[in-house]
């Protein structure tokens, strides 16, 4: 495996994992602790019962469209498109080591 493709598999791998904690910590949090959503956006998908839903759906979306754009648009030569699925999934990482503060 070369260091871009160990890179690319990072990134993606932080944004899985980050999407997962925030996941279960606030369905946790939400379930058995009295505690709320603050989020309006997911609050009001998890009252029509699709929040797991879009964000599975964000989260494959994410993943191709860096993908495609990497090897389509991009053409093999800036790896810095593997910093916004690696961003937004440290973010998520943080909120859920967060929500497991609150809990």
């Amino acid at each position: 495996m070369t260091r871009v493709e160990r890179i690319e598999m990072g990134s993606y791998l932080i944004l899985v994992l980050g999407l997962t904690l925030d996941h279960l910590t606030t369905n946790l949090g939400i379930n058995n602790h009295n505690l709320y959503e603050t989020n309006y956006f997911a609050r009001t998908l998890m009252e029509i019962g699709i929040w797991g839903y879009v964000d599975i759906l964000l989260c494959v979306l994410f993943i191709y469209i860096t993908y495609q754009s990497y090897r389509i648009l991009l053409e093999k030569k800036h790896t810095f498109m593997f910093l916004f699925p690696f961003i937004s999934g440290f973010i998520r990482l943080l909120i859920g080591v967060r929500n497991l503060t609150l809990i």
